[in-house]
């Protein structure tokens, strides 16, 4: 069996941005610095994978997240450290 196409069933190409013009896309500002950890209140672990959760500076309470350590910047390490000696049973 040959993968065989008729060509009398093929048609021209049309580009599909002469029939749709799109509007330009709107600028919007890209923050450099990413959001910098005030605290860390708790830990966990989860399979072989630890997790922070996170408060971050200059937002509000209820934008804390569960962070992968991964995903910690190598700048917390202090943050790490002084959460682990004020919580020495967490994970």
């Amino acid at each position: 069996l040959h993968p065989v196409f008729n060509v009398t069933l093929l048609e021209k190409y049309h580009d599909p941005s002469e029939f749709h013009t799109h509007a330009d896309p709107e600028p919007f500002a890209i923050d450099d610095q990413p959001p910098r950890i005030h605290s860390i209140t708790e830990s966990r672990k989860i399979g072989h994978r630890f997790e922070y959760f996170v408060c971050w500076q200059g937002l509000p309470i209820e934008e804390s997240s569960w962070t992968p350590l991964s995903d910690v910047p190598t700048t917390a390490n202090d943050i790490i450290d002084k959460f682990h000696r004020q919580h020495p049973k967490s994970p």
